[in-house]
């Protein structure tokens, strides 16, 4: 199974921006983790791989520990002019060789690959509806809410569930974990410590209770930062036993070649719960094979069987 994270490859369509209005994109660089054996991502089949990316490119994917053939091969070549400038080299195989030469560099070429994404209540109206599900199966969850972020980027959308789980006087009782594997990424997540221009998206009642501003940064209540476990893992890894209520996958699946995105919602599901929900980013849908049952914008319930 591949490492995941929120990912946008710059110049493809990103279908939750638009406009002069847009956000900013954070960069993120992801670690290189190096999978067991019995894990290992699975070849591509056939040679297209070999034929659709350069050796660069492979060569950065593959020393990251990310699977070369997990992504689409359109997207990533439109990303190595960006890898070039990073690195200020001419071409490709120039490049290839200050990695190999210069292993340090690796991060910065990968981060001008990958893009993470991610922001507080992004999407609102999927937030707001969340909030209202939540408040419909609170006695049904009347225990402690388990909840699972599945590439969770630097954290804002876990975050954004704490949050209204300490509205609703829950978080107290969950659990809650973030997973990436992009090490960069998950230690801001522990710091609670954002830009103060990531904070647009939220209330002004929410933002004055949870954050603190200092200048032009804004920090997380440790109340909030103390309830949620952060971890630096591939998704693949995971343990399949573990189960959940809430599970936010979002914005991952749609950068994926079919047969790799499905293994991962195959996971998924065997890690959700009956009557659990999941939660996806605008532009995907969950394999039809899986009952999940839509409740409302990117929000699916499973259905026992």
């Amino acid at each position: 199974m591949m490492e995941l994270s929120h990912i946008y490859f710059a110049g493809e369509d990103r279908p939750e921006e638009a406009g002069p209005g847009a956000r900013p994109r954070t960069r993120l660089a992801a670690p290189r983790i190096r999978l067991p054996s019995h894990a290992a991502p699975k070849a591509k089949r056939g040679p297209a791989i070999t034929e659709a990316l350069s050796p660069f490119l492979r060569f950065v994917l593959q020393q990251s520990g990310l699977g070369a053939g997990c992504y689409q091969p359109k997207a990533l070549n439109r990303r190595v002019g960006a890898c070039l400038r990073v690195l200020r080299a001419p071409n490709e195989a120039a490049g290839l060789l200050m990695l190999k030469q210069n292993p340090e560099l690796l991060r910065a070429s990968l981060s001008a690959l990958l893009i993470g994404v991610s922001g507080f209540f992004r999407d609102s109206d999927v937030f707001e509806h969340l909030r209202e599900v939540l408040v419909a199966d609170a006695l049904r969850l009347s225990g402690a809410m388990r909840v699972y972020s599945a590439g969770c980027s630097a954290g804002q959308e876990l975050y954004s569930v704490a949050i209204l789980l300490d509205e609703l006087g829950r978080l107290k009782r969950s659990r809650l974990l973030g997973v990436d594997c992009r090490s960069d990424a998950i230690e801001q997540a522990k710091s609670g410590s954002f830009a103060v221009s990531e904070l647009d998206d939220i209330e002004l009642q929410r933002k004055q209770h949870y954050f603190r501003i200092g200048g032009h940064r804004a920090f997380i209540l440790p109340s909030l930062r103390e309830r949620i476990e952060w971890r630096v893992a591939d998704l693949g890894l995971h343990n399949p036993d573990e189960s959940w209520d809430l599970v936010l996958f979002r914005n991952v699946a749609i950068y994926l070649e079919a047969e790799d995105a499905n293994s991962v919602w195959q996971q998924l599901d065997k890690q959700l719960k009956p009557g659990g929900l999941l939660v996806t980013g605008k532009a995907e849908r969950p394999p039809e094979a899986l009952h999940w049952k839509r409740e409302s914008a990117c929000i699916y319930r499973k259905q026992p069987v």
